[in-house]
């Protein structure tokens, strides 16, 4: 049986489709997360909320990684009226529970503060969040790990180890790369 051109071409574009999908979006989210950035370029914050909402009952870590931040209050800097940080820290551990590193470090500075963001204030637990998301290659996690070792803040106060995470952040580049040289920096004056 011969298969016509315009078929065989229809029939390798349609499986190709489909698995680029699946490896782009395997959980289905990417169009709820859509609607939830054009909510938040209108400045819909309830709109945002359900969107991201829906994606995350689908497990999208990155979504309940956003709505952490959109209860922590980040994004709604005139008023502040989503801030809730047991909310925050809710979805913030969601996203933690799936391996999810900028949530865990997110966790990590929430433990890290004075137990007025959500979650009591614990050092040691903040120490384990850094440290599991810097290896994880979390650039953030890294800085605040050279920070709480060059303080003893959950940890020994370690210089070396908080130089090698510095540098660590460093090479990364980016914001948490520029906080880190300036702590190298300070240290090496």
């Amino acid at each position: 049986m011969r298969i016509p051109l315009g078929v065989l071409l229809l029939m390798t574009f349609s499986t190709s489709n489909a698995q680029d999908d699946s490896t782009r979006d395997p959980n289905g989210a990417a169009q709820y997360v859509a609607e939830a950035k054009l909510a938040e370029k209108r400045l819909d914050f309830v709109g945002a909320i359900s969107w991201y909402e829906q994606a995350a009952m689908l497990g999208d870590a990155k979504s309940m990684n956003e709505l952490g931040w959109i209860y922590f209050g980040s994004h709604d800097i005139p008023g502040r009226h989503f801030q809730n940080y047991p909310k925050a820290a809710a979805w913030f551990q969601r996203a933690a529970d799936l391996n999810y590193p900028p949530a865990i470090t997110q966790l990590g500075v929430m433990y890290g503060a004075d137990g007025s963001e959500g979650v009591p204030a614990d050092d040691v637990k903040a120490a384990q969040l850094f440290l599991k998301a810097a290896t994880m290659g979390e650039p953030y996690a890294m800085n605040h790990l050279g920070y709480i070792y060059s303080h003893g803040k959950g940890v020994p106060i370690d210089l070396d180890k908080a130089v090698f995470w510095w540098k660590k952040a460093v090479a990364a580049g980016g914001e948490p790369g520029n906080a880190a040289q300036t702590w190298l920096d300070l240290l090496h004056q």
